[in-house]
């Protein structure tokens, strides 16, 4: 089956459970007028998305205040190096989406749209570390996106930029730059494991055939 392009995703049918969360979400959206129908539309967009990436799963959507969704990606993710420094690697997150007001008309830090849920012991140049986590009382790290995100980035792009962080696709390894960098310890050993970058190579979405839930 031929798919929309991802500037097309209006153009996909919700159907079956993602068609349920779409409408859900949409009976309890709350805020201004302008708030809630960017929300509606970035709710769709991001269900879209879902509906033709076999690699991401919608789990929960809320639009009632924020923006606010969990999302499974289907992404290799670097975990802490055994003790003989040899970084592991798991495949599957979870992660936490959050899309404040205020970046409708502000650029906000690239920190404060994306936490990672699972899983534990990420080690990554671009995501807080575990034991910052603990310290701060948060039980989660942190992903940064770069330093500010534009005013209105749409959902589907912070969600694009995530897998493709993740995976080491895109990613700032220099601890010297700050710009992104939220681990030392991670930047310093990816940047002597360079060429082990990415972890995969695999596009998010193949835009000439893709997965329709039926």
């Amino acid at each position: 089956m031929t798919i929309p392009r991802l500037a097309k995703l209006d153009d996909v049918v919700l159907k079956g459970r993602n068609l349920t969360l779409y409408n859900e979400a949409v009976r309890h959206c709350g805020g201004s007028r302008p708030w809630q129908s960017f929300k509606c539309v970035e709710c769709r967009q991001l269900l879209s998305l879902a509906q033709l990436a076999s690699c991401m799963t919608v789990l929960k959507l809320s639009i009632d205040s924020t923006f606010r969704a969990m999302i499974s990606l289907e992404v290799p993710v670097p975990l802490t190096p055994d003790a003989q420094g040899r970084h592991r690697v798991v495949r599957g997150a979870t992660l936490v989406l959050e899309y404040p007001e205020e970046a409708l008309r502000l650029p906000l830090a690239g920190t404060g749209f994306v936490v990672i849920r699972t899983p534990r012991g990420v080690f990554h140049p671009n995501v807080s570390s575990e034991d910052m986590g603990i310290r701060e009382g948060l039980g989660i790290q942190i992903l940064c996106l770069g330093t500010k995100l534009a005013a209105r980035t749409p959902v589907k792009e912070i969600v694009l930029q995530s897998w493709a962080a993740l995976n080491g696709q895109s990613v700032q390894v220099d601890p010297r730059d700050h710009a992104g960098v939220l681990n030392d310890k991670a930047a310093a050993y990816w940047m002597t494991h360079i060429d082990e970058l990415p972890l995969s190579t695999e596009p998010f979405l193949d835009l000439d055939t893709g997965n329709v839930e039926e």
